[in-house]
């Protein structure tokens, strides 16, 4: 299926697209369950338009696409000043299950 071919090439690193719509490309279920494992390893997407199927292979397709736009990148990069996740963590106040990601990924920022 087309969709397990795209979901390969967006598992790969891709630091350009940041949008994607294939709404009316009819994706089958199987197919948004490959774009959600490459969402897991991708970082930049942010928005992906996909017509709406099982509630939790949807839920976690979103989950990943806010956490992408909160900042997901830059757990990836070990240089990162501090305040930045003041900013990233401020953004994520309004998603509680965003902001508990960053806290559970990151729990230097509050243990000493």
């Amino acid at each position: 299926e087309g969709a397990q071919a795209l979901a390969h090439v967006l598992a790969k690193d891709n630091v350009t697209l940041k949008r994607l719509a294939v709404n009316a490309n009819r994706i089958t279920s199987k197919g948004v369950e490959s774009l959600v494992t490459a969402l897991q390893s991708n970082v930049t997407l942010q928005y992906i338009e996909v017509d709406q199927h099982t509630t939790s292979v949807h839920s976690e397709l979103t989950l990943l696409l806010r956490q992408n736009r909160a900042g997901r990148r830059l757990l990836r990069d070990e240089t990162v000043p501090l305040g930045v996740w003041s900013y990233v963590l401020g953004r994520s106040s309004r998603q509680p299950n965003v902001l508990f990601y960053f806290l559970k990924e990151l729990p230097s920022l509050y243990m000493h």
